[in-house]
């Protein structure tokens, strides 16, 4: 993505979001944007360990000068067939 995305009158909505959620004029015009996924669910205990992991993750990126940006990931499952 360059920096056209997110200059000119046409981009004002993009901006508007992103500053919004609470990001800067320099995070989003800037830094790198990553997407971060994450599979955690509260209702699995299976991956209750994927927030921790993330949100390091996440803390990463910013530190070497990123903007991450988390989304949903469906967990893969398996077919009890291949259990047994």
């Amino acid at each position: 993505m360059g920096t056209e995305y997110w200059n000119g009158a046409e981009a004002a909505h993009r901006r508007v979001m992103m500053k919004a959620a609470g990001y800067s004029d320099e995070d989003i015009r800037r830094k790198p944007h990553i997407g971060v996924p994450n599979s955690f669910m509260e209702g699995s205990p299976g991956t209750a360990h994927l927030r921790r992991i993330c949100d390091a993750v996440k803390e990463g990126i910013w530190a070497a000068g990123g903007v991450p940006s988390e989304f949903r990931r469906p967990a893969e499952t398996w077919p009890m067939e291949a259990m047994r």
